[in-house]
């Protein structure tokens, strides 16, 4: 079974294993990310983890 790329509309983004939002294809080059409400906080230490 091969995807086609252009016809996927909606991709999960998952940070440290939780689903944090969806990315949304608009048309052409416009997307639209959206954030769960109840996405998760950024660990104070990841950023100077280099996570």
């Amino acid at each position: 079974m091969t995807i086609d790329p252009q016809k996927i509309t909606a991709l999960a983004v998952h940070l440290y294993g939780r689903r944090i939002g969806i990315l949304n294809r608009l048309g052409g080059d416009r997307y639209l990310f959206s954030f769960e409400q109840a996405a998760p906080a950024m660990p104070p230490n990841a950023a100077r983890a280099g996570r």
